[in-house]
C-alpha cells in the first residue's frame, strides 16, 4: 500500500511538472501564472494595447493560444520597450513558443557566447626605406627594415544595448635599426579593450580606444604612422542630430615609453589629460565642414606651463564621384609658432587612388607625440626633424581583392632653418578578415 501511494505521488508530481508542456493551444493559462502580471506590465507600459486587465482574475482566465496573441503584440512593438521590459518579453516568447510558431511568428533562440562573439582582424606588411640628410641628424640616417603588424578585432553582445570590444596587436620589426623606430623588434599588447552602450541616440564607449578629434591634427591614437603606439583611456560619447554629428572626449594618453620620444617644451612626452570635443556637418551632398576643440594638461610641468588648448576647423569636398579634397586648420594658444594646416587631394578610380599632401607644422601647434601630424609621427623612421617641419606626401593605393589592398607612399620633409631633407618610402600590403 506504502509503494503504491509513493507511485502515484510521483505520477502526480510528473503530470503536474509536464502539464504546461503538454497543453494544448486552447488549454486555460492558470489564473495565477506569472504571465499575467508580465502581460499587465507590458500593457501598463503601452507596448501591449487593448488588453483587459481584468483577465488576471480567476473570473476571466485566457486560453494559451489568447495568450500567445497577446505576446505577440508585445514582439510587434518591442521597440518601444526598455531593457527590463524586453528581458520580460523574450521570457514570455520562450513560454509560448509552440503557440506563436502556430500562429507563424518565429522565435529567435537564445544566442550563445560564440553566438555572440565576433572575431575580425587585418595583417599587414610594410616596407619602409629612409634617407635623413636634415642638418639636425648626426650622422645622417640611411636605413631599410620590414614590418610585421596583425591585429585580432573581439566584438560581443552584453544585451540589447551594451556590447564590449577588445583588440590585440603583435608588431615584429625585420632588419635595420628598429629598437628607436618600432617598438622595438617585437611588441604584442592588448591596445584597445572596452564596453559600448547606446542610450537613446547617444552611443558611449568607455575604455582604452582610438580616438580622433577632426581630421587628426589635434588628437590621433592608436596609429602607429612611425612605430608609435600612443594610447587613449576615457570616455567617448557621441550623438547625432540630422546632419550634425558631435563627439565629447575625457581621458589620458599615456606615456611613450618604447621609443626615443620627443622631449620638447610644451609637448613633453608624458601622461596628458585630454577634454575636447568635435562636431560635423553635412551641409551638402558633396560638402561638410568641423569643428574640433581640446585642452590638454600634462602631468608634469614646463617652462612653458602644464596645459595648453588647441583649436582646429575642417572640410572635405567632393568636386565629383571621383575627386576629393581635404583640409583642416588647427591653431594652440602659444606665444608663437602656433599654426599647423594640412590639404590633400584624392582622385578615386575603379580600384586605384591617387592623393597629393601637402602639410605645414609650427613648433607649438600640435601635440608632437599625441597629434597624427606631430613631429613624432612623421617621419616614418628619420631623426631629429624636431617638432616644426614642412612635407609633401605622394600615395598610390590599389585594392588587389576584396580583403587584400596594396599601397605606396613617398615623403618629401625639410624643417625651417636646417638644411637637408628627410626623404622616405613606404610601402604596405595588407589583408583583413
Amino acid at each position: 500500500m506504502k509503494k503504491n501511494l509513493v507511485f502515484i505521488f510521483m505520477v502526480v508530481f510528473v503530470l503536474s511538472l509536464s502539464s504546461t508542456a503538454l497543453a494544448g493551444p486552447f488549454a486555460d493559462v492558470p489564473a495565477n501564472n506569472w504571465a499575467y502580471s508580465a502581460v499587465n506590465q507590458l500593457a501598463k507600459a503601452g507596448i501591449i494595447e487593448g488588453y483587459n486587465e481584468g483577465a488576471s482574475k480567476e473570473s476571466k482566465v485566457i486560453t494559451r493560444y489568447e495568450m500567445a496573441i497577446l505576446v505577440g503584440k508585445a514582439m510587434e512593438h518591442s521597440d518601444k520597450a526598455d531593457a527590463t521590459n524586453k528581458a520580460l518579453i523574450a521570457k514570455l516568447s520562450t513560454e509560448f513558443a509552440p503557440e506563436l510558431s502556430t500562429m507563424g511568428v518565429g522565435i529567435s533562440t537564445s544566442k550563445t557566447a560564440a553566438d555572440k562573439l565576433q572575431v575580425t582582424g587585418d595583417f599587414r606588411l610594410r616596407g619602409l626605406a629612409l634617407n635623413d640628410t636634415i642638418s639636425g641628424a648626426n650622422p645622417d640616417v640611411k636605413k631599410t627594415y620590414w614590418q610585421l603588424r596583425d591585429r585580432l578585432n573581439f566584438n560581443g553582445i552584453i544585451d540589447n544595448d551594451t556590447t564590449y570590444f577588445a583588440r590585440f596587436t603583435n608588431r615584429n620589426s625585420i632588419g635595420g635599426t628598429v629598437a628607436s623606430v618600432g617598438n622595438t623588434n617585437q611588441d604584442s599588447c592588448f591596445d584597445n579593450y572596452g564596453i559600448k552602450l547606446k542610450k537613446n541616440s547617444w552611443n558611449f564607449s568607455l575604455g582604452r580606444q582610438d580616438v580622433n578629434l577632426g581630421q587628426g591634427l589635434i588628437l590621433n591614437t592608436g596609429s602607429d604612422a612611425s612605430g608609435v603606439d600612443n594610447k587613449f583611456d576615457g570616455l567617448v560619447a557621441s550623438h547625432t542630430v540630422g546632419n550634425l554629428k558631435f563627439s565629447f572626449i575625457g581621458g589620458k594618453t599615456d606615456k611613450i615609453t618604447t621609443e626615443s620620444a620627443p622631449n620638447w617644451p610644451l609637448n613633453v612626452n608624458q601622461p596628458t589629460e585630454w577634454y575636447g570635443f568635435d562636431a560635423n556637418a553635412k551641409l551638402s551632398n558633396n560638402l561638410s565642414a568641423g569643428i574640433a576643440f581640446a585642452h590638454a594638461k600634462q602631468d608634469v610641468s614646463t617652462s612653458s606651463g602644464t596645459s595648453v588648448n588647441y583649436a582646429a576647423a575642417n572640410t572635405a569636398y567632393n568636386i565629383s564621384s571621383h575627386f576629393i579634397i581635404n583640409a583642416e586648420y588647427d591653431k594652440s594658444n602659444a606665444a608663437d609658432q602656433n599654426k599647423a594646416y594640412v590639404a590633400s587631394a584624392t582622385y578615386k578610380w575603379d580600384r586605384d587612388s591617387f592623393m597629393i599632401q601637402h602639410m605645414d607644422v609650427e613648433a607649438f601647434a600640435v601635440d608632437s607625440s599625441n597629434s597624427g601630424y606631430g613631429g613624432w609621427s612623421y617621419p616614418c623612421g628619420g631623426n631629429n626633424m624636431g617638432s616644426a617641419y614642412k612635407a609633401y606626401i605622394y600615395q598610390y593605393s590599389h585594392v588587389l581583392t576584396k580583403n587584400a589592398t596594396f599601397n605606396i607612399k613617398y615623403c618629401d620633409f625639410t624643417v625651417p632653418g636646417q638644411t637637408g631633407s628627410d626623404n622616405e618610402v613606404i610601402s604596405n600590403l595588407m589583408w583583413t578578415f
